[in-house]
């Protein structure tokens, strides 16, 4: 396809995906589901969800996700690189 390029998620693009990810379920669910929880799925909270899906991959416990551990967590060495 030309113009489209997919590029390995890494540290420096976690708040640019959490933001399309919030906006694409607002405009795929908006008038489908009940708005409150339309409303729900915010960049922040798209965020956390993504966070938490790298540490659990890479067989880390959810409650890390809140240590403050960030760009160190789920790197595989490489930090900053998931």
């Amino acid at each position: 396809m030309k113009g489209i390029r997919i590029k390995r998620l890494t540290a420096n693009f976690l708040e640019q995906k959490a933001e399309i990810h919030a906006r694409t379920w607002r405009e795929t669910y908006s008038g489908m589901l009940p708005q409150e929880l339309v409303d729900a799925i915010t960049p922040a909270f798209a965020l956390k969800v993504t966070r938490l899906r790298i540490l659990r991959a890479y067989g880390l416990s959810s409650d890390r996700a809140d240590s403050g551990c960030g760009r160190r967590c789920g790197s595989g060495g490489r930090v900053g690189e998931f």
